[in-house]
């Protein structure tokens, strides 16, 4: 089974049911914010935390095990997560104006962390019930995860470390340079400062780290690819911004590890993305040339 069937799903009735599934989910969470129910939601928080927590996952899972895809068990998760994110939001005013991305971003980040594992649990009792081929079922996941190839892998490793020494160059010899209002060199590498200086500034610097999660993508390299080239250097410009002036620690140590999370969480929600974005772009240029080197 190709890259493209793992992603988007062997059974294209599973596709279509994944998106009418996530539409609904997202619809419903959007009428019930604006009932009567949703102003006493806060009292709630519990058993909807729960549901979303249990419920994203199940779903994932049942798509995977229908021979539906990756982003499909992604997309049913998001919807379960928004529809609870937005009938919390919606009451106590916080999706408001720009404060609309809240749930929205709360949901993606939460359903790249649910909807994944749902996904690899749903496949796995997939193949365990069809009786399909151990050995073809790992090498589809590596196809998945890894590079073609060996010389492949060194190649992204060496983007990756240079993406990392220029994020850290820039951030520490121009930090306070200002590239738009208050933002500036060191927090163009953090999409969270980024947006908490200039909002349009944070939505470009992410979609930018997404296009380039979807170049490796889009050449076969791999999940942990589009994960490591976004890593590489929002943790150069973010680790030199955080021992720079956020924690109040004054441990150096804490600071790194800080910024570590923070741009693997980032890596992790951004390069998930940019990697569906590749994938998806290479099913549909099935032709072009640059897609299939």
């Amino acid at each position: 089974m190709s890259s493209a069937d793992a992603l988007l799903g062997a059974d294209r009735r599973m596709r279509l049911v994944a998106v009418a599934g996530a539409t609904a989910l997202v619809a419903v969470g959007v009428v019930a914010a604006e009932t009567p129910w949703a102003a006493g939601a806060d009292s709630a928080v519990p058993f909807l935390a729960t549901t979303a927590l249990l419920g994203g996952p199940a779903l994932a899972a049942e798509n995977a095990r229908r021979a539906g895809g990756v982003l499909g068990s992604w997309l049913l998760a998001f919807g379960l997560v928004f529809s609870v994110a937005w009938c919390l939001a919606v009451p106590s005013g916080v999706a408001t104006g720009i404060g609309v991305v809240v749930p929205v971003v709360a949901a993606a980040s939460t359903a790249t962390g649910v909807g994944l594992p749902g996904y690899a649990l749903g496949e796995f009792l997939r193949r365990r019930s069809d009786g399909l081929d151990e050995a073809a079922g790992s090498a589809r996941v590596r196809r998945v995860l890894l590079p073609r190839s060996r010389r492949a892998a060194v190649r992204w490793a060496v983007v990756a470390a240079a993406a990392f020494d220029a994020a850290l160059a820039a951030a520490v010899w121009v930090p306070r340079h200002p590239v738009t209002g208050a933002l500036t060199v060191a927090e163009v590498f953090d999409p969270l400062a980024a947006a908490a200086g200039d909002p349009r500034v944070g939505v470009l610097v992410a979609a930018g780290w997404v296009g380039a999660a979807a170049v490796p993508a889009a050449r076969h390299a791999g999940l942990f690819v589009s994960w490591g080239v976004v890593f590489a250097p929002v943790f150069g410009g973010a680790g030199a911004r955080f021992v720079d002036s956020v924690s109040a620690s004054g441990v150096a140590t804490f600071d790194v590890a800080l910024a570590a999370v923070t741009a693997a969480v980032l890596a992790v929600f951004l390069g998930t993305f940019g990697f569906v974005v590749g994938v998806g772009a290479r099913s549909l240029a099935p032709r072009t040339p640059a897609l299939r080197r």
